[in-house]
């Protein structure tokens, strides 16, 4: 497989020339690219974005601006945060320090760190600002505190302050059993995925409480639908913190319904950064240039760096489609796939696979596929039921989408698909677009419904054609496929709705003498084109005035899905067909 760009790294790099772009002078970090206010917390935040940067990547192109926020961060200490609040900031300071000194081996500001769990400590974990913060923000608050200090804690060898950090996050646990709504609650720039966080990230380290996981993590929000509008509504934000909580479910208990809620939130903050630039803004939709800061360090503190936390690979294999049938009802449409060689195999790293639908209304043509998958299964799974697919008046395609764990995608050019073709009464001339799952007339037939079939097979000079009428007890047309022309002869008019796996390729061997094919494309093309490297001297199509309802068609005849020609080459040859 060639060389991939990692996007989680791709992101993360950006990220960090976004930050570049906001900081000031004085080193501090600015709210955002609208928002000339600087703060202490958005600084700490950069100080752990660039460090993280730098051990990702071995570029240290940012130390300078480090140093710089330091200066700032010292010059207006966590601890005394008048805006962002005190607890709040003060954990931002120890994830700082934390990975400042694991990514330089520099201890130098270790004391503000020391400082910063002191003032946690003295608190309790719960932010003192009443005035500035409801209840339920300073609970999430101190599940943040809790996280951090845990993860702090354990880095240095604090056996005080992890016990401590524990207890925040039994006391965070308390209240989600208290009132559990809480953990679908959203204030100021936290919300209930904050809390989830840090109990992942405390409690649930030293005593793994899978029930107590599973109680309350339906609880937690998927996706923030309405967040209202105007100042201290932050959706984008606030996913990011379900996005870290889902994941902590999904870690303690294993249920990967939890971790597929985790990729869902991400695929909706990375397609939040509309102009590319690393940079997030607080709700989906918002200009560009309105990108925030912290907004921005929440996706990278809690989606990115847990992808790039994951061992490196390559996307996943894909799955081929096997089958696209109609249900017995004919509602549905009932698709088939063989796993992905990645599925308990190769990188044995399969996570989902996504199910995704193109829509054509016209007569002719492939579908534009949807942003958002009509279904997704887990890993092990080969088949789908598309609901109503069977009754949907339109044409409809569908591609099989490989997902691994890392987020990365993977779609095969083979996909599959429903068309609709219109019939007459009487004498009908058409071929299947698709190759179907089943060859034999009888289950062609049925599609239809009564009637019978010929076709004409040019190899077989003494009895050329071929028949198949369910009512005879002796029928010589025993198979069909797509390169074939078939006659329909039907008691009415109607619509024949045939499914099948579209080939990516196809060849259509062809005799001198009269041929009978088919047109197994989507795509229009003229008569010249598909018969280029053919040579021939007529070319008939289905005409129901014309007599034997054929008529003679030139080159710039434009041939739509369903149809199907006679052919009358000079020498033998083949048709290739590109789909």
């Amino acid at each position: 497989m060639p060389a991939q760009v990692d996007w989680h790294l791709d992101n993360f790099t950006k990220t960090a020339q976004f930050f570049a772009t906001l900081q000031g002078v004085d080193g501090g970090m600015n709210e955002a690219e609208d928002i000339a206010f600087e703060n202490t917390d958005n600084t700490l935040e950069s100080i752990w974005v660039w460090c993280r940067y730098y051990e990702l990547t071995g570029d240290n192109t940012y130390f300078p601006s480090v140093l710089n926020a330091w200066n700032y961060s010292i010059a207006h200490p966590a601890w005394l945060e008048p805006d962002s609040g005190k607890v709040y900031s003060s954990s931002w300071a120890l994830a700082a320090e934390q990975r400042f000194r694991n990514a330089y081996n520099n201890w130098t500001y270790s004391w503000y760190a020391n400082a910063s769990m002191q003032f946690i400590s003295s608190v309790s974990g719960m932010e003192p600002d009443i005035f500035l913060f409801p209840f339920e923000t300073r609970v999430h608050i101190r599940g943040w505190a809790a996280g951090n200090m845990y993860m702090y804690a354990l880095d240095t060898g604090n056996a005080t302050a992890r016990w401590e950090a524990v207890g925040y996050g039994n006391a965070t646990m308390t209240e989600m059993e208290n009132d559990p709504s809480l953990l679908s609650t959203e204030s100021w720039a936290l919300a209930g995925g904050t809390s989830m966080w840090g109990i992942w990230k405390s409690s649930m380290q030293e005593f793994p409480n899978v029930t107590w996981m599973q109680t309350y993590g339906p609880f937690l929000e998927t996706q923030v639908v309405n967040p209202g509008s105007g100042p201290g509504r932050s959706q984008v934000g606030w996913e990011a913190w379900y996005a870290g909580g889902h994941l902590g479910i999904w870690d303690i208990t294993g249920e990967d319904i939890y971790y597929l809620n985790f990729l869902n939130l991400t695929d909706r903050q990375m397609a939040a950064d509309g102009d590319d630039d690393g940079g997030l803004p607080t709700n989906y939709g918002d200009p560009d240039n309105t990108d925030e800061s912290w907004v921005t360090s929440y996706r990278a503190y809690m989606i990115l760096d847990e992808f790039n936390k994951m061992p490196s690979g390559n996307p996943p294999e894909v799955a081929d489609l096997q089958k696209v049938e109609l249900s017995v009802s004919k509602q549905d449409i009932v698709l088939e796939w063989s796993l992905s060689p990645d599925d308990g195999g190769g990188e044995a790293d399969v996570f989902v696979y996504e199910i995704y639908l193109g829509r054509n209304s016209l007569f002719c043509g492939y579908g534009s596929f949807n942003t958002t998958p009509i279904g997704v299964v887990f890993a092990g799974t080969t088949s789908f039921v598309h609901v109503g697919g069977g009754m949907d008046p339109d044409n409809l395609f569908y591609q099989i989408t490989t997902r691994d764990y890392q987020g990365w995608r993977n779609t095969s050019r083979v996909a599959g698909g429903k068309c609709r073709i219109m019939t007459a009464s009487n004498a009908n001339l058409v071929s299947i677009p698709f190759q179907t799952s089943y060859t034999d007339p009888a289950s062609m037939l049925q599609l239809q419904q009564n009637g019978a079939l010929w076709a004409y097979d040019t190899g077989d000079q003494l009895n050329p054609w071929k028949s198949y009428t369910p009512s005879k007890p002796f029928n010589d047309l025993t198979y069909v496929d797509e390169s074939m022309g078939i006659w329909v002869f039907g008691p009415q008019s109607g619509i024949w709705t045939v499914t099948g796996v579209v080939q990516p390729q196809i060849s259509i061997q062809i005799k001198a003498g009269w041929n009978l094919i088919g047109f197994p494309s989507m795509t229009q093309r003229t008569v010249g084109n598909l018969l280029s490297g053919i040579s021939y001297d007529r070319v008939e199509a289905y005409s129901p005035s014309g007599p034997f309802n054929l008529q003679k068609v030139n080159d710039a005849h434009l041939l739509t899905a369903g149809e199907a020609l006679w052919v009358h080459a000079i020498a033998d040859g083949t048709i290739q067909i590109q789909n």
